[in-house]
């Protein structure tokens, strides 16, 4: 126990010194506000993001092997004047069940960059 408090302490001051406080996760401007987590194959599922006005977000969904999905609706789209994206995809009737790795990355105008993730899982 005391070597995760060391750890702990040792990363707290750290961070503390190195990273500006705006540029740690806890500080994250986009979060989740709404996302499929359970999703049969061939059902649609949806992520949808909040973060800045008009900011560029891209979304990544990681098959269970890792590699990204290439579906045409995932991809670069840019948030509305209330900071919400949104995106609606159908899961493809063979996919393979398991846990998929989303990840959104949303650049602001400032080139301010925060990148999130979350697990979605597929089931038969």
């Amino acid at each position: 126990m005391s070597k995760v408090i060391s750890k702990l302490v040792l990363v707290t001051l750290l961070l503390g010194t190195a990273v500006p406080v705006q540029a740690l996760p806890f500080q994250a401007r986009a979060k989740f506000i709404g996302m499929t987590k359970v999703v049969r194959r061939g059902e649609p599922c949806s992520v949808t993001v909040q973060t800045q006005p008009h900011a560029q977000c891209l979304i990544t969904v990681g098959k269970p092997n890792g590699t990204p999905s290439r579906h045409p609706n995932l991809g670069e789209k840019r948030a509305d004047a209330a900071g919400t994206v949104n995106w609606q995809w159908q899961m493809v009737e063979d996919a393979q069940p398991g846990d998929r790795l989303v990840t959104v990355q949303c650049v602001e105008s400032n080139n301010r960059e925060t990148i999130i993730t979350k697990k979605m899982r597929v089931i038969k």
